[in-house]
């Protein structure tokens, strides 16, 4: 099997390759005469890549959209275009509040999400730093916070009042994972 100078390619990237644009329910492309079941692989490759092309910038969109954004609009998506178990295991591995995401906290200071919440069950408490004040100013070396943290008496010390567009407000939230 080949594709485009790659030799040796296994029979189930190759059709993966194929078919990850094609989606669950065909309305892709390429259009086929006789549908095929789908193979996991590519089923998998369609929830990826479409992830990946929506939080990215690309030619035909400069401005990526926040990952929270994508994964309501992919789930809006599911059983359509993509496969329901597949994109739950999906937003269960990469989180409701994915890493990368641009938050507000109650402190209407400015955060970025490092990583998910240990507990599941606290899934939108996740692990943030924060990188400008509530006005907006960059702040350098801001703290490192776990919003599942509680104070004496059992409230918890911070919480994400809502989640914006990373473009909105222009900060690289890149290098924080550099």
């Amino acid at each position: 099997t080949q594709l485009r100078g790659i030799t040796n390619l296994p029979a189930r990237m190759a059709a993966a390759s194929f078919e990850h644009h094609m989606n669950l329910d065909y309305s892709g492309y390429p259009k086929l005469k006789t549908p095929w079941k789908l193979s996991l692989t590519g089923r998998i490759l369609t929830i990826a890549d479409c992830y990946d092309a929506m939080t990215s910038s690309r030619v035909y969109r400069r401005e990526p959209m926040s990952p929270s954004k994508v994964l309501s609009i992919m789930s809006g998506k599911s059983g359509k275009s993509f496969d329901s178990t597949l994109l739950k295991l999906f937003i269960n591995c990469v989180g409701i509040i994915p890493i990368g995401s641009l938050v507000v906290l109650d402190s209407e200071e400015f955060a970025v999400v490092l990583q998910p919440a240990a507990d599941k069950t606290e899934s939108e408490r996740p692990v943030v730093k924060v990188i400008a004040d509530e006005q907006g100013n960059p702040i350098d070396n801001g703290p490192e916070l776990d919003l599942t943290e509680k104070d004496d008496t059992g409230d918890y010390r911070h919480s994400i009042t809502r989640l914006i567009d990373n473009t909105e407000h222009k900060f690289d939230t890149s290098r924080y994972f550099v």
